[in-house]
């Protein structure tokens, strides 16, 4: 390898350079982190080797050390310039091209997207009587739009209504916000979207549709039935389901079901489609109760006897079996309404201490053990609801945390229920087989810890910036199982309202996140070990995790006979919002 006279490896300090380069910029335009990720990759790659062998902190040296600090500094700046963002935009931002649109109090069309001009053909002002629906149909849509804005109606409804050429069904969703400034607003997504014209070609291509087969997919993805679609193409009801018939053989899928959810992760992957109903509300720090009342979300404080503020979520059956669960870095605090209603008919009451730093939890000192911080707290919250006896359910890498608690508190934890549990690191090879995001954040942990935070401040920076959803698929991105689920209105609700806690408008938690991710790191396989034949613990993985990947799991549970494990095939490191069912019964099985 090259050296110049100083005998210095000046390939290495190339690398260095670009990196140092690639800082600045991301100072100036956050949305350049993964730039920063790639080149930091390049560079630190080759000298982990050696530094294995003695865990060196690798770049740690004076001049680095000023290039980071200069770097945060102007991050700093930047994070200053950036304008509160506009609410009406944020609540529709992440519909891509689904039709989507706000409804102001005077029953007028606000603040729309591409989608909604695109497929509705309506703009900005508009009344919403120019809405593409049947004139039978229109009165009740605007009747219910406006018992909800006056406090008549429910938070949340959906409509199934004809649009006026009778061709197909619109299914609207809606929902009730109360804005920062007061007003009343109704966020509304519809089933509608704008089929762009390159995508009939896109679909001959990659299954040799003919142009009758198309019109029959577009038209069930527009909600028509077999009936509306024989009706309009002037044909049998048989015709028409020999043609479904023909089409499921060459897309080898068995249902209509199945059928049209591959074809909007067509769209997805072709820039063309849909996302799930943003429904952040950055004020509320995430904590929306459900359209009804029943098994509703409600926030309770404490104090830890130093006199920090914790905040801690309740939901599920508040008389029911307490469970504990442990929310992660990323703060995934809420399950989907159908979960969370779910832990109510199980009778478990679902507890979350929200972590010193996130919400308006107060942060631990500086130089406090965050690890043994957090699980004072955690009993500081059972003691206020007066729990003794608990599960719990951890999520992705917080299974440490369940362990130190039998640590803490011997005997009190009944079960322990790993959801996309990561195992105790065993080797720094295991961060090979992560994906980028998340084999950076715990390899910079271990070597390079002084960019560590900066580096988790630019990305929520750049999620402020392009949006939760850009920034969420830049972390799962490399999991097509994860980013599936976001296109689940739902499961979208649930995610990017958890989250709150972490990162919004308004909050950032990453001091907080950078400082869990350098406790991950920590050995815990003796506190983990401890738990055999004290505390039952049960796994529940998927196979298409990106950080408890198949080559870290196999072997943990080959070498921990005692631990059971369920994997659900296809399934990513977010698979909770899908399978919290799982999660529960084994719960109840506790």
């Amino acid at each position: 390898m090259e050296k110049d006279l100083n005998g210095r490896n000046s390939e290495t300090d190339r690398h260095r350079d670009v990196l140092i380069d690639r800082l600045y910029e991301v100072a100036m335009d956050p949305g350049r982190a993964v730039e920063l990720l790639e080149q930091w990759e390049t560079l630190v790659k080759p000298m982990r080797d050696s530094a294995d062998k003695h865990e060196h902190i690798l770049l740690n040296d004076s001049a680095m050390e000023e290039h980071i600090s200069r770097a945060d500094r102007f991050l700093e700046r930047y994070a200053n310039t950036l304008e509160p963002p506009n609410e009406r935009q944020a609540l529709i931002d992440s519909f891509d091209m689904a039709a989507a649109f706000l409804v102001e109090s005077d029953l007028n069309i606000g603040i729309l997207n591409a989608g909604a001009q695109a497929a509705l053909q309506i703009s900005e002002g508009a009344p919403v009587s120019s809405l593409p629906v049947d004139e039978a149909d229109l009165p009740s849509l605007m009747r219910q739009m406006r018992d909800m804005l006056e406090g008549r109606g429910p938070n949340m409804s959906l409509f199934r209504v004809r649009a006026t050429d009778c061709g197909h069904f619109i299914i609207f969703r809606i929902r009730l916000r109360k804005l920062r400034d007061g007003a009343q607003a109704l966020v509304v997504a519809t089933s509608e979207l704008a089929w762009p014209p390159e995508f009939d070609s896109i679909l001959g291509e990659a299954f040799s549709f003919t142009q009758t087969e198309v019109d029959i997919v577009r038209m069930l993805i527009e909600c028509c039935s077999v009936k509306d679609i024989a009706d309009q193409r002037g044909r049998s009801i048989d015709t028409i389901r020999a043609q479904i018939k023909s089409i499921l053989a060459k897309t080898a899928t068995r249902s209509q079901v199945e059928l049209i959810r591959l074809i909007l992760s067509m769209m997805d992957m072709t820039g063309f489609a849909v996302a799930g109903p943003a429904t952040t509300e950055a004020w509320s720090r995430g904590y929306i109760p459900n359209s009804n009342n029943q098994g509703a979300a409600t926030l309770h404080t404490t104090f830890a006897p130093d006199g920090r503020r914790l905040d801690y979520l309740i939901w599920g059956d508040p008389n029911g079996k307490p469970c504990v669960l442990l929310h992660v870095e990323i703060g995934m605090s809420r399950w989907p309404k159908l979960g969370e209603q779910a832990a109510r008919k199980a009778g478990i009451k679902i507890i979350t201490p929200i972590r010193a730093g996130y919400g308006d939890s107060t942060p631990l000192p500086n130089k406090a053990d965050f690890t043994a911080g957090v699980i004072d707290d955690i009993m500081h919250v059972l003691k206020a609801e007066n729990v003794d006896r608990f599960s719990v359910i951890s999520l992705c890498a917080d299974v440490r945390f369940g362990a130190h608690i039998e640590k803490h508190s011997p005997g009190r934890m009944t079960g322990l229920v790993a959801v996309a549990g990561t195992p105790p690191p065993d080797s720094v090879s295991d961060y090979d087989h992560m994906d980028l995001w998340q084999r950076f954040l715990l390899v910079c942990a271990r070597y390079t810890p002084h960019l560590l935070t900066f580096t988790v401040k630019a990305g929520f920076l750049m999620a402020r910036k392009y949006g939760q959803r850009k920034f969420l698929e830049h972390v799962y991105g490399k999991s097509k199982a994860d980013i599936e689920q976001f296109n689940d209105p739902d499961i979208w609700e649930a995610v990017i309202t958890g989250i709150q806690i972490c990162l919004s408008d308004t909050h950032s938690a990453h001091k907080a996140f950078a400082r869990m991710i350098s406790e991950e790191i920590k050995g815990w396989h003796d506190e983990f070990s401890a738990l055999e034949g004290k505390v039952p613990v049960h796994f529940i993985n998927g196979t298409m995790d990106a950080q408890a990947t198949m080559e870290i799991i196999t072997p943990f549970f080959r070498d921990h006979p005692w631990v059971t494990y369920e994997l659900i095939e296809g399934a990513g490191q977010l698979l909770i919002y899908s399978h919290w069912d799982k999660a529960l019964k084994k719960i109840g099985q506790f």
